[in-house]
């Protein structure tokens, strides 16, 4: 089976490709990049709407963006990894609230 990382947290053995690379790879054999990219974001809108409901929960949001971020334990930066099944749906697997940006 194709395995492709677009992070640095991958095997020695795995090759790392560029977003370009797999929308080229999904084009090119039949599926829609853009519809498989609006799936992601997809997930990835439902990931923010549930820390929204969880402020809401805690009694609504401040006007200070920082002070809410902090108060939702929300870090600046954000690591969501997605699996991709024979299919070419994506799975959200994980959402990383502090993910390693340095190469591994």
């Amino acid at each position: 089976p194709k395995q492709h990382m677009t992070n640095s947290g991958r095997d020695v053995d795995m090759e790392q490709h560029s977003l370009q690379y797999l929308a080229d790879y999904l084009n090119k054999n039949g599926h829609s990049y853009d519809d498989f990219w609006k799936r992601i974001e997809d997930s990835i809108e439902s990931v923010f709407h549930c820390y929204s409901e969880c402020a809401n929960q805690q009694g609504g949001l401040s006007s200070d963006a920082e002070h809410r971020r902090q108060s939702l334990g929300i870090p600046k930066i954000m690591g969501l990894d997605f699996v991709v099944d024979s299919n070419i749906q994506p799975w959200l697997v994980e959402v990383n609230r502090f993910p390693g940006l340095e190469p591994r």
